[in-house]
């Protein structure tokens, strides 16, 4: 009985690790969407070209074109709509099943139509095809392909037993097995090997990922930085004792949550990343005194319930403070604000310091200290690529700089993944 179980679980999983090809998900969905958009690209032409071709040579009555037109509607509906689940990751993974599920049905009624209804008394060669075909063009789970098929199946064999007697239906209902059997079998293997691609680099991406969380961890811990903090934090020990003490608490709790968040792989709440930037200001208003404000605005009834990367925050506040409020004359404010907006929360960090003229990250001019804003860029690439969300840069000199960050709130996370 375990030798069974073993066997099944093994076929389930492809030879891998369950926990691990679960996070996969997102991933598969992309690619099958790819897929979907290559397919429909390919098959509305023909399509449409089929049909030229039928009407031309048995005239439009006799053609007997109608589940052409109509598959080419299907199509071109499902086209707009995996072209418009690809702006929205957790969309996309809940409904490319559907999509792709209905251009398989799509196909298959096509050839039962036209291979039995239209064509009764011969062999179906082309519904074995689809049989076949519909079991590689997309990566799944080997019980999503079996369900599929056997539903399939069982159509055929009614359909079958409808239009076809004797022989015929006997020699069309074994052929349909056998391909049936040949795509499972064959469909296990390539979905097996494109498993085994998506998770290597799932793998990589993780690598590279952590490599990039532990630069952008060093970069926050300067010694410069560090020499400045102590060095107001000395004063303070003259001047006022209790405040010297709060900031070394302070001091501790940023370095500690830098340290943290080399082995962070996951996203983190936004209040906990909300306390690493709190902590943050705190030391750089003891640098800065009354040249720096930091305002907060938060939608009033609403707990931010939503994740973010880790240190995706704070390297956009410093950016502000540094190279904007820091770089004015007198000084000059940071807002941080956070707001609903359907799906998504938008957290805006904006400034009134002396900007440049950038309407994104890529027209941003390298510093006069020769170096890039390489921690911005870093941001946007781990936005998009742990939380699915999205980084938008605007500044303009003498007038300040807005960034935005949206990403999904974590409230319909929950409902489209059922946790």
């Amino acid at each position: 009985m375990d030798f069974i179980k073993e066997k099944l679980n093994i076929w389930r999983n492809y030879g891998f690790e369950a926990k691990k090809i679960r996070f996969l998900e997102f991933s598969l969905a992309e690619y099958n969407a790819k897929v979907l958009i290559n397919c429909l690209c390919i098959g509305i032409p023909i399509m449409f070209l089929l049909i030229c071709i039928r009407s031309v040579a048995l005239g439009f009555e006799k053609a007997n074109v109608w589940p052409m037109v109509l598959a080419i509607i299907i199509f071109v509906y499902l086209l707009y709509s995996t072209k418009d689940l690809l702006k929205s990751r957790i969309r996309l993974k809940k409904h490319i099943h559907v999509l792709t599920r209905i251009f398989i049905w799509t196909i298959y009624g096509m050839a039962l139509y036209y291979d039995i209804m239209m064509r009764p008394g011969e062999i179906n060669g082309m519904l074995c095809a689809i049989f076949i075909g519909m079991e590689l063009i997309f990566a799944e789970y080997p019980e999503n392909h079996l369900k599929m098929v056997l539903y399939a199946y069982l159509l055929t064999i009614c359909v079958e037993l409808l239009f076809e007697h004797g022989e015929i239906m006997v020699i069309n209902l074994t052929n349909s097995l056998i391909a049936m059997l040949v795509g499972l079998y064959v469909s296990w293997n390539q979905s097996r090997d494109r498993f085994t691609i998506l998770l290597y680099r799932y793998t990589e991406g993780s690598e590279e990922e952590q490599r990039v969380r532990t630069q952008m961890m060093l970069s926050q811990i300067r010694p410069h930085f560090i020499y400045n903090i102590l060095a107001s934090i000395q004063v303070l020990c003259l001047k006022d004792p209790q405040k010297a003490a709060g900031a070394v608490a302070c001091f501790s709790s940023y370095l500690r949550g830098n340290m943290d968040a080399i082995g962070n792989e996951n996203l983190v709440p936004f209040p906990y990343e909300l306390a690493h930037v709190e902590n943050y200001v705190t030391l750089e208003r003891i640098r800065f005194g009354e040249k720096l404000k930091v305002c907060y605005e938060f939608e009033k009834g609403w707990d931010m319930d939503f994740d973010i990367p880790v240190l995706s925050l704070q390297p956009i506040v410093e950016n502000a403070i540094k190279y904007g409020v820091g770089d004015k004359k007198g000084g000059g404010t940071v807002w941080i604000s956070v707001r609903r907006e359907g799906d998504s929360a938008l957290v805006e960090i904006r400034d009134d310091g002396v900007g440049v003229d950038a309407r994104n990250l890529n027209e941003l001019p390298i510093r006069d200290d020769g170096k890039t804003h390489v921690g911005l860029h870093n941001v946007q690439a781990r936005v998009k690529l742990m939380a699915g969300g999205s980084l938008e840069f605007f500044s303009k000199k003498d007038w300040g700089t807005i960034v935005t960050i949206k990403v999904p709130w974590r409230r319909k996370i929950h409902e489209y993944t059922g946790s």
